[in-house]
């Protein structure tokens, strides 16, 4: 086993790295989670070898409208991941959520190669479902790592002891500042910027400084009820990183606001710091935030990054951190520099090697 210094990453001649089998979502059309983390594990010096959970051969129609043909993909899916695990004899076994996984898969897993078993459930989970079969599967694993801590003491409750907060995090590869040329300031310049789909808590809040210069980027933003005061603000839908960092190196202010996804949640969820928080930090843009105890657990109000609470705080925010630029900028590259000092995703992966270790003693 290699598992002696990787609390810190090192590559020694005398220690070649983890082995690490990755079963990941792979979306074409654009990096996100997945890829992070397998850069920073093969940045780190470790072996990856990935597989893709949602590796269908049937499309999802036609599983859903015969539960016989289901059954069958799902299987081949799950034969497939021991096979590769078997072949590959990996000193660990990721994943994050692993929703076609079955627990015996990764029992097996753990049986056959000796390899530990962790899953890392990202975001917390709005479609019908998703939570309860993350509680069912929990136990087949040594380890969960979870980004937020709401849903984390969900599944402490639940019964499952080894449970660890491991935030989301930023790429400094791909979440970086960037110089814009006059015609790309020109595109994406607002005074106030935001990412992200369309949500009716999100409308809301955005109607709130239609009448300021806001730029909105994201899916969904073109079914605005007819008359909103947004329809001149939709800049474009889907962006991609090399857009995004574009559109918050031209803002005065990036907005970050997680909502509840549109959907109804359980009582006291939703503290998440979403991956938004670290990317903007580190693209060096000054960002105004919903106030989550995850965030102000990690990042400090005023020199970081600044807070808003809810839709009645927010446009005096908007308004008062518009008329401070000298503090936007302080606060903007004080917010940069912590987010690569502590939270890129080489810190945490780093992080969840070190706990593995001290679990395997």
């Amino acid at each position: 086993m290699r598992w002696n210094g990787i609390d810190n990453g090192t590559n020694r001649r005398d220690n070649p790295g983890v082995r690490i089998l990755f079963s990941r979502v792979f979306n074409p059309r654009f990096e996100h989670l997945p890829e992070y983390i397998t850069a920073a594990f093969r940045g780190l010096g470790h072996e990856v070898v990935e597989h893709d959970y949602r590796g269908f051969a049937l499309p999802g129609r036609l599983r859903e409208a015969c539960g016989v043909l289901d059954r069958w993909d799902r299987r081949r899916l799950n034969r497939g991941l021991l096979e590769v695990a078997r072949r590959f004899k990996s000193d660990l076994f990721l994943t994050t959520f692993g929703g076609s996984i079955e627990p015996a898969t990764v029992e097996a897993i753990r049986r056959e190669t000796g390899a530990a078993a962790a899953n890392w459930f990202a975001d917390f989970p709005g479609a019908p479902g998703v939570l309860e079969r993350g509680l069912w599967v929990g136990h087949a694993y040594n380890r969960l790592f979870f980004q937020s801590t709401d849903l984390m003491g969900i599944h402490a409750a639940w019964g499952h002891r080894r449970v660890s907060w491991l935030p989301p995090a930023c790429d400094p590869d791909i979440h970086r500042p960037v110089v814009l040329a006059p015609e790309e300031r020109r595109r994406y310049g607002c005074a106030v910027a935001f990412v992200g789909s369309r949500y009716p808590e999100r409308e809301r809040l955005f109607e709130t400084i239609a009448d300021l210069d806001v730029g909105i980027w994201g899916p969904g933003w073109d079914a605005l009820r007819p008359g909103s005061p947004l329809v001149s603000r939709i800049r474009g839908g889907g962006t991609k990183p090399e857009d995004w960092t574009k559109i918050y190196a031209a803002a005065s202010v990036v907005v970050h606001f997680a909502g509840s996804g549109g959907q109804p949640v359980l009582p006291d969820t939703m503290k998440q710091a979403g991956p938004r928080v670290f990317e903007i930090l580190a693209c060096g843009a000054f960002g105004l935030m919903d106030r989550k105890p995850d965030t102000a657990a990690l990042f400090l109000d005023g020199e970081h990054l600044a807070f808003f609470d809810g839709e009645s705080d927010f446009r005096s925010k908007v308004l008062e951190w518009l008329g401070r630029p000298t503090d936007r900028a302080r606060i903007a590259a004080a917010g940069r520099a912590e987010a690569l000092a502590k939270h890129t995703y080489r810190h945490r992966v780093s992080e969840m090697l070190r706990i593995l270790a001290e679990d395997r003693g």
